[in-house]
């Protein structure tokens, strides 16, 4: 089913380079890029300006009563960033024991 009845939609993609990708990213979202995972895209539609980026100022955001519910129900659960331990790489987590 297409994006919008009766019209094609098309793209543009770029790649996110790994050393270079969050500056990268950064420049491409102020030209109007949506990111996934390591993928940049944008609309790209000759003759249709229908898709816009959409952003929320996150500081600005009013919580509804059913996400503050949630928050409160799930306000006992804990979030902890680890460093990794080691490098794993295909030798080490397939080796042989």
């Amino acid at each position: 089913m297409p994006y919008l009845p009766g019209r094609e939609e098309r793209k543009v993609f770029a790649h996110l380079p790994l050393l270079d990708g969050a500056a990268v990213n950064d420049t491409l979202t102020q030209g109007g890029f949506r990111r996934s995972q390591n993928i940049a895209y944008r609309p790209a539609c000759e003759s249709c300006a229908s898709c816009v980026s959409a952003r929320i100022p996150a500081e600005d955001y009013v919580l509804s009563r059913s996400e503050r519910r949630t928050l409160a129900r799930n306000e006992s659960l804990a979030r902890h960033v680890w460093r990794p331990r080691r490098r794993w790489s295909s030798s080490t987590c397939c080796a042989a024991t």
